[in-house]
């Protein structure tokens, strides 16, 4: 039980003005340490609701235009939340430091940008009707949290950034980014108009529940840019790299990578890292990032001029240090299915990594590896599913199964419908990532290897899901969060 201590106080009374110990804890109740612990404790409670963004005088704001939505902003504190009614709003800039100023559409105003301690969300008010922005770029500013919006960049060029987040403590949520509809676009025109989608300067950030279209590069977390989020996204229509973990402690989980195109000189990658310190690319190590339960597929078309067969989850300049790879799915026809040149204390597990072109690199030549440890500390590769696992001699390799592509048919519940649970006749059993299935599908049924296009005509199912090569899978839920299997050989 806890216990508290009185402190003697003077008590006023009818007879001498004085009490003692005993009738001041009776008559006045004087308990000094409860009245420490409580107010201990609503400080504590009151920092925790700030650091979340409450505030007791939080208000909720509704604007229609770019001069009400600038003043909202410089006017905003720790809690509120601003709504944008249906429109469009054109760029929004928020800049702290020494260039201060809030910029939105063709509002201006200098030098009042907030100092914030808590979140202030920025978000649609109708989200069957959002609110629609050219740009997003907020800069040494932190705590902005934005939801349910429509950021359609003008066309220019592949290094601009649609949504660009350098501060702390930020989020972009359940929001779309879209260079517009790339499905007629040549080469040249992906370089005209497909810029970058969002890339990440600060640390704690949240990515998470949105769509890109027709980007260059998909979402970039920079270096130095630590603990970030990048969680159930979509990236449709892709020139480059799908995410980027260049900033310690990143996950990227549970996202989708679709329809890369082979525009530029680009070696595209669903997911890439690299190191990079004092300038020099390669120099020292990208720590603590986890990658699991992603979904990367080359193409829905792969008669498309612009077919192109990304890498899969690679790193080639730097040491990537206590990394999980694991539980993602690959179908691409690119060597480097998970490749990392240089890993220490690493683990690559459960994961799915599958040759779906033969045509284009020959059957059965996608592979996972670790290329160099310089560190030391042991690595390992255990329960794979793949065409190749290259012993180097960097990792320990445990479990690991090896499938060719002749065998899909037998070992996968329905591959060329998304569903990559092995068949309970499949030799092998708790390898790769199973569990996923992509349920409901519009398919095309048969490789036409001769014309390297699909033969049987589709079948119209429920729900339409995206497809690579031979298989149709969008609109899917990449699995999450699947338990660490041992490969277990059936008799």
């Amino acid at each position: 039980m806890a216990q508290f201590f009185y402190t003697q106080k003077m008590c006023k009374t009818a007879v001498d003005n004085t009490c003692t110990l005993s009738s001041c804890k009776m008559e006045h109740g004087v308990i000094e340490g409860e009245k420490a612990v409580r107010t201990a404790m609503i400080v504590m409670l009151m920092h925790m609701l700030a650091s979340l963004g409450f505030n007791a005088n939080a208000s909720t704001t509704v604007v229609t235009n770019d001069v009400e939505l600038a003043r909202a902003i410089v006017n905003a504190s720790a809690g509120d939340t601003i709504e944008l009614a249906p429109g469009n709003y054109g760029q929004m800039l928020i800049i702290g430091g020494q260039y201060n100023q809030v910029i939105v559409g063709n509002k201006r105003i200098y030098k009042k940008t907030p100092i914030l301690t808590g979140g202030v969300t920025i978000k649609s008010q109708d989200v069957n009707n959002r609110a629609t922005l050219e740009y997003i770029d907020v800069r040494q500013s932190d705590y902005w949290q934005f939801d349910s919006l429509d950021v359609r960049p003008t066309p220019s060029g592949t290094a601009f950034i649609a949504v660009k987040l350098n501060g702390n403590d930020m989020s972009f949520k359940n929001s779309t980014v879209s260079y517009g509809d790339y499905s007629g676009w040549t080469a040249q025109d992906w370089e005209n108009n497909a810029g970058r989608g969002v890339f990440v300067d600060g640390n704690n950030a949240v990515i998470e529940n949105n769509t890109l279209h027709g980007v260059n590069m998909g979402i970039i977390v920079n270096h130095y840019a630590y603990n970030a989020n990048v969680l159930n996204n979509t990236i449709d229509g892709l020139a480059g790299d799908g995410g980027r973990p260049l900033g310690d402690y990143a996950t990227f989980e549970g996202n989708i990578f679709k329809n890369f195109r082979n525009v530029n000189g680009n070696h595209d990658d669903c997911i890439q890292s690299f190191s990079k310190t004092g300038g020099v690319i390669g120099a020292g190590s990208v720590d603590g990032v986890q990658i699991r339960g992603n979904l990367c597929i080359a193409s829905e078309d792969q008669k498309d001029p612009l077919y192109s067969t990304p890498q899969g989850y690679a790193s080639f300049n730097g040491e990537m240090k206590d990394w999980v790879i694991e539980d993602n799915i690959l179908v691409s026809s690119a060597y480097h299915g998970i490749a990392l040149g240089d890993a220490s204390g690493t683990i690559i597990r459960n994961n799915t990594i599958l040759d779906d072109n033969p045509l284009v690199n020959g059957e059965d030549t996608v592979w996972i590896r670790i290329d160099a440890n310089s560190s030391g500390v042991p690595n390992l590769i255990e329960d794979n599913l793949t065409n190749i696992i290259v012993d180097t001699g960097f990792a320990d390799l445990a479990g690991n199964v090896e499938i060719q592509y002749a065998d899909y048919d037998n070992w996968f519940v329905d591959w060329q419908n998304g569903d990559f649970n092995l068949k309970p006749t499949a030799p092998v059993q708790n390898v790769g990532a199973s569990g996923f299935s992509g349920g409901s599908s519009t398919v095309l049924t048969a490789f036409d290897a001769e014309n390297t296009g699909f033969s049987a005509g589709p079948s119209q199912l429920a729900v339409p899901v995206p497809m690579s090569g031979f298989m149709a899978l969008s609109g899917i839920a990449v699995l999450l969060g699947l338990r660490r299997r041992r490969a277990v050989r059936a008799a």
